[in-house]
């Protein structure tokens, strides 16, 4: 469930709508991402949490992403509010990939690249509802 609070602000929903529409520039030289999953927060905003390398700031190590606004259907990169990131292979797909049933039937439990699409159109929807609002 989403919290209504950060709909509120005419600034940040700006800004919200900006990230979710941002063309994909050249990643090459963006962070890598590996072994991800998705998580939404207490406000209900989608995150990575991953395997980082290359990343400006924070070097080579496991993070948690600031929100998601873009994710490629293919699974290929996503738009946070800081950055852009590569997504290598995600922790759904390794563990899909093993032999050991036990652990391959819980990839169901990880939300899929298409939860997450699902998801931020709903989250696209309310911040292009807000943004009319306000104009008219």
């Amino acid at each position: 469930m989403l919290d209504p609070r950060p709909f509120r602000n005419h600034e940040l929903l700006i800004r919200m709508h900006d990230w979710m529409t941002d063309p994909v520039p050249d990643l090459a030289d963006a962070p890598l991402l590996a072994d991800y999953t998705m998580g939404l927060d207490e406000l209900g905003l989608l995150h990575l949490v991953g395997q980082v390398s290359g990343h400006p700031k924070l070097g080579d190590r496991w993070i948690t992403t600031s929100p998601v606004w873009q994710i490629d259907p293919d699974g290929g990169y996503a738009r946070t509010s800081s950055r852009w990131y590569r997504l290598a292979r995600s922790f759904r797909e390794t563990i899909a990939s093993t032999d050991n049933t036990d652990v391959s039937d819980m990839q169901t439990k990880f939300p899929s690249t298409e939860d997450a699409i699902t998801h931020l159109r709903y989250i696209r929807t309310i911040v292009e509802r807000e943004l009319t609002k306000r104009a008219n």
